[in-house]
């Protein structure tokens, strides 16, 4: 075997390289990104509508649940949501109900859901952790799993 001779890299292919490197991790970094905001925007969405139902202070609040809670995520940095959002979110929840059984779908082996499963199924069952479970930690870890293994 005749040792080949060690190819450099021009100027051209160097910059050719970086560019291809770019422009693949920049659309998966935005692909990561709207995942990441759609799912947190569902949730925002779920949160309140089940606060809305079942929240045990919930009559104290009233009309004004969302300039008190976009008050509140305010104090707490939390961006995007101001009133108009919050209520978007709301409209979006409600409108696509069936996102959490698709995430589920995909995550089903992923995420830390109670073993014991029931006739509502594995989408019900996430729904139930996030509201009564410990839902940071769970959404955090969530989120992180599902971006980390984005294509």
């Amino acid at each position: 075997m005749i040792p080949q001779k060690k190819k450099y890299l021009t100027f051209a292919e160097l910059v050719s390289s970086i560019r291809q490197a770019h422009d693949l991790f920049s659309a998966q970094a935005s692909k990561a990104v709207n995942i990441g905001l759609t799912l947190r925007n569902w949730f925002i969405g779920m949160y309140i509508t089940e606060y809305e139902l079942h929240g045990a202070d919930r009559a104290g609040y009233g009309e004004n649940l969302f300039n008190e809670l976009a008050a509140k995520l305010a104090q707490h940095n939390v961006s995007g949501c101001r009133f108009r959002q919050l209520y978007n979110y709301r409209a979006f929840y409600r409108a696509y109900p069936q996102i959490l059984r698709t995430v589920s779908a995909k995550l089903a082996d992923k995420c830390p859901v109670p073993p014991k499963r029931d006739r509502r199924g594995q989408g019900a069952q996430l729904k139930r952790y996030f509201l009564f479970g410990k839902p940071r930690p769970v959404a955090r870890e969530l989120h992180n799993r599902y971006l980390a293994e984005s294509p």
